[in-house]
């Protein structure tokens, strides 16, 4: 994208704020914000929202899987449902966060019309298995590695949306202003 994902704006919030107010809004916490590139900077601009930091001060020579693990460091004995969501996706609905909470399963993720979205659900007795996994394919490796993962029907658009294109980002956008803020 050129920019940084996490602060570009989505209406009146910046993509990051407005996930960590959806996580919050559904009931979520702690919430954990892990940083990496312009750390002092994404953590200043989330210091009001009352979640936990913890950097990834190698960001430039580790995967996302790393920086799950530093999240997942703080979460350890705090809670008993863990989301994830990254920063570049954050349209995902309260309603579908409630929906991955309540469903009983062990790992779950939204899911509509073949497509699978954020935030993904899992149990944090998983926690120890996840730190420890050595294996490829990042989270989704190392939740596949501990049980089969449930995909939770969610006809909510915004949950298999992300912005990893300067495209995507302009379809979230349009997304955003015609269904979300309803203008």
């Amino acid at each position: 994208m050129g920019a940084l994902k996490p602060l570009l704006l989505l209406g009146e919030e910046t993509l990051l704020r407005r996930g960590i107010l959806t996580m919050k809004n559904a009931g979520a916490d702690p919430v954990v914000v892990v940083t990496g590139r312009d750390a002092e900077l994404v953590e200043a601009h989330v210091s009001d929202l009352g979640v936990l930091t913890v950097r990834n001060e190698a960001y430039g020579t580790t995967q996302m899987l790393d920086s799950v693990k530093l999240g997942l460091q703080l979460l350890a004995g705090r809670c008993e449902k863990v989301l994830f969501a990254p920063a570049d996706a954050p349209l995902y609905s309260p309603e579908t966060v409630e929906k991955l909470i309540s469903s009983g399963e062990s790992i779950c993720m939204p899911g509509h019309q073949g497509k699978t979205g954020h935030p993904v659900c899992f149990d944090a007795g998983l926690i120890e298995g996840i730190l420890a996994y050595k294996g490829e394919g990042g989270l989704a490796g190392a939740l596949s590695f501990l049980g089969e993962k449930k995909v939770i029907e969610c006809p909510d658009p915004g949950a298999y949306m992300d912005a990893d294109t300067p495209e995507d980002y302009q379809i979230m956008l349009d997304y955003y202003r015609t269904a979300v803020k309803g203008s």
